[in-house]
C-alpha cells in the first residue's frame, strides 16, 4: 500500500478508511456479542 504510487494510495486510503471503520465496528460488535 505504501509502495503504491501516490495517486493509487490516495484512492486506496480513502476506500480503506471507510472499509476499516466498518470492519472495526463489525469486530467490536462481534467481540461484544461473544
Amino acid at each position: 500500500m505504501i509502495m503504491m504510487p501516490p495517486t493509487m494510495e490516495r484512492q486506496t486510503k480513502k476506500k480503506k478508511k471507510k472499509k476499516k471503520k466498518k470492519k472495526k465496528k463489525k469486530k467490536k460488535k462481534k467481540k461484544k456479542k461473544k
